[in-house]
């Protein structure tokens, strides 16, 4: 193993449940068919990573109602100012980036978000320092980071995954991906890659282990905590205390 490839929403920062909160908000208004307020978190658990411009076209497909026009510019307008203000990193997420920069084990980014909400993502939850620590301690100029923006088809297709190890000039064999979402974990297997699942964001909903697994999950974690085993037992020299000190 020569390379970590992380998502960013529901992995790095804890962003999923901050949309989510806005499409809570704005489909009863919308699409008032869809039901009760846990019918709706139930569409919105079964697109968990999903681009929001698809979860809307899923769910107005489902409706007897036509989203307005300006559906997705209103939702991203909303997400976007929330992130800005409230967006946190995931809980031991800055201490395991500390430890990959300790460590000087290559990282990349792989996130079906677009280029602009990767910038709100990394400035607003702080993350952005230690990401460019990560890229000094490897060579680099900056950290490789590929977004939707890039391809045709993103998440739950590979194209993305496929994108980042011809750029990246790895083999799937020599990486190791962490991932949050079942579409996510589709993308990665169907590119060859080693998967660990992530169960620690806010958004999760009970069972998600079970379908992180079923889809490919190699292992799954609940915690960042444990990720410095996982690299050790994925093939990663690691040291261990690194971690905790």
């Amino acid at each position: 193993m020569k390379q970590l490839i992380f998502d960013c929403d529901g992995v790095l920062v804890d962003s999923e449940i901050i949309a989510d909160g806005v499409l809570k908000e704005k489909l009863p208004v919308w699409l008032p068919d869809l039901g009760s307020a846990e019918q709706i978190e139930h569409e919105l658990d079964r697109c968990l990573g999903m681009m929001t411009r698809d979860i809307l076209l899923d769910l107005e497909a489902r409706s007897q109602h036509t989203l307005p026009v300006d559906a997705l510019d209103q939702v991203r307008h909303l997400v976007d100012a929330r992130l800005a203000d409230s967006l946190k990193a995931m809980p031991g997420v800055r201490e395991t980036l500390e430890w990959i920069r300790d460590q000087r084990l290559p990282l990349a980014i792989v996130s079906n978000s677009s280029e602009q909400r990767m910038k709100i993502n990394l400035e607003s939850s702080g993350l952005r320092g230690i990401l460019d620590e990560i890229a000094a301690a490897n060579g680099d100029e900056q950290l490789p980071i590929f977004t939707s923006d890039e391809v045709m088809n993103p998440k739950p297709a590979p194209d993305l995954y496929l994108l980042a190890l011809k750029t990246l000039g790895r083999s799937a064999e020599e990486c190791l991906v962490v991932e949050d979402s079942r579409t996510g974990m589709q993308a990665a297997v169907a590119a060859g890659l080693k998967v660990v699942g992530h169960l620690g964001a806010s958004h999760i909903p009970p069972g998600h282990a079970e379908v992180l697994r079923t889809t490919g999950a190699w292992q799954v974690m609940k915690h960042w905590d444990e990720f410095s085993r996982l690299c050790a037992d994925a093939g990663f020299v690691a040291n261990e205390e690194a971690i905790s000190q």
